[in-house]
């Protein structure tokens, strides 16, 4: 699961880093700006592909800014929901870690115990009988 999540930040990332980058050109005369689209790949694999957008021959950049802020925004909200996913999964696997250590630690001491006991026990037992 983690690592679908950390395949969907890059995925993300790539989507805004795509969109910044029509952004940035947005003054520059003939520009065509390209398109990332994420899909899932192998079932839960979410990939990024990029292609250019079609050319209508415009003099000017055909970069649409409205287009752009809802790409930048989707791409923002993908990153920190998957961001937090990973945190909540890191969180329950440390937890389980402590559970595990404070379980072996709880074996330990009983079987510290255990010979503790056996040793008095044998200390203490008349010899011979």
């Amino acid at each position: 699961m983690i690592s679908s999540n950390i395949s969907s930040i890059g995925a993300n990332q790539t989507m805004f880093n795509t969109s910044a980058n029509n952004v940035a050109n947005v003054n520059t005369d003939g520009f065509v700006p390209s398109q990332t689209t994420i899909q899932n790949q192998d079932g839960n694999t979410p990939e990024a592909t990029t292609r250019m957008s079609d050319n209508n021959n415009s003099p000017k950049s055909q970069t649409d800014l409205a287009q752009e802020s809802t790409a930048q925004a989707l791409s923002t909200t993908g990153v920190d929901a998957n961001v937090k996913a990973v945190q909540t999964q890191n969180e329950m696997i440390g937890s389980l870690l402590d559970i595990s250590v404070w379980v072996y630690l709880c074996f330990l001491a009983y079987a510290k115990m255990i010979v503790l006991h056996h040793n008095l026990w044998g200390f203490f037992q008349p010899q011979g009988l």
